[in-house]
């Protein structure tokens, strides 16, 4: 039943898992992951130390490992080089046993999960610093990722952005760093994860999911993969029946 199944939803430069997830190995990544139990207290090794908790912030590039059993767990992972990724990074190691999610209703679409996402980590934020503040979206940027996404298939430089909106490239790539969030480099890395995700959730394999989001071989994607989420797609995607798989 749909209901039953995990969820994955994949925006931007964020994701939120929903589902159960056992042992995985010890590992860091460049994401910044908030993590909650919707059910028992889970397990995660961090600082050198196994901890029990429902509720764990991690900053990126900090060694973690997470043991949740069959308790279903929300995981987000924000981008550690997006403004709100260094928000979050910046509170430090996080993990607080009577700290819990406030917000009742889970995502059940891209919509939700970003709203889900937003008052969450506006509920970490706020108590710490200023409220966030966003520019208007320059309308180069939008062309220049118009054209990432119609091009993910192959290589795509920030010279040949700044090209196709007629500024220098230093201008260019400060502006899509403002615009989009993060380095123009990690978005479409993530773009890339993202389509070849979408691929396999729609019956690909992992080699022709991972040439379709323009990485060299399944094991380049798988690779990537596991550095962004700390599993490798094989773990998430072996029943792709039992997952839904939400995408933008």
């Amino acid at each position: 039943m749909a209901e039953d199944k995990s969820k994955l939803f994949l925006w931007d430069s964020n994701a939120i898992y929903i589902g159960p997830l056992s042992d995985n190995s010890q590992h860091k990544h460049l994401a910044t992951q908030i993590c909650f139990s919707l059910d028992a207290p889970f397990q995660i090794l961090v600082e050198d130390n196994w901890r029990e908790t429902k509720f764990a912030a991690i900053p990126a590039n900090i060694p973690h490992q997470l043991n949740g059993g069959q308790n279903r767990i929300v995981i987000i992972l924000i981008d550690g080089e997006s403004v709100l990724g260094r928000a979050v990074s910046n509170l430090g190691v996080m993990v607080k046993s009577n700290l819990q999610s406030n917000i009742v209703n889970l995502p059940d679409s891209i919509e939700s999960a970003k709203t889900y996402l937003n008052k969450l980590a506006a509920g970490l934020i706020k108590p710490h610093a200023a409220p966030l503040s966003t520019p208007d979206f320059d309308k180069r940027i939008s062309c220049a990722i118009d054209h990432i996404s119609q091009n993910l298939d192959r290589q795509i430089s920030g010279a040949e952005l700044a090209d196709l909106v007629n500024i220098s490239q230093s201008r260019f790539l400060h502006l899509f760093s403002q615009n989009a969030g993060l380095p123009l480099r990690r978005y479409i890395l993530w773009r890339r994860i993202i389509l070849s995700i979408a691929q396999i959730s729609q019956g690909a394999d992992l080699t022709s999911a991972a040439h379709m989001g323009g990485f060299s071989d399944s094991a380049h994607f798988s690779r990537v993969f596991r550095e962004t989420f700390g599993l490798a797609p094989a773990t998430i995607f072996k029943n792709s029946q039992n997952i839904q798989v939400f995408t933008q």
